[in-house]
């Protein structure tokens, strides 16, 4: 019996050789300098929302107690990745 055809499932091309891995090469001075300005704007959005958790937090913003966190989120979304970046070059 034929299988069945799945538009879901990528088309997989079995002659050529296998996809060569990416070559990795850390980053740059330019990118290092950049994540370094980013980790710093993340550091008081970080310190924003959990504070705001508790109290609210105004900032240009007003957020009650339970969305004050949202700050906390936001400052997240951006040291994670910086994290995953400085260290994929070991």
């Amino acid at each position: 019996m034929d299988e069945e055809f799945n538009p879901y499932e990528p088309i997989v091309d079995t002659s050529s050789a296998p996809p060569k891995k990416p070559d990795r090469k850390g980053l740059s001075g330019f990118d290092k300098f950049c994540a370094v300005l980013a980790f710093v704007l993340a550091v008081p959005l970080m310190l924003l929302g959990v504070i705001g958790v508790f109290f609210g937090c105004r900032a240009n913003f007003s957020l009650p107690p339970v969305l004050g966190v949202l700050p906390a989120f936001v400052a997240w979304g951006i040291i994670r990745p910086i994290m995953v970046a400085w260290n994929a070059q070991r």
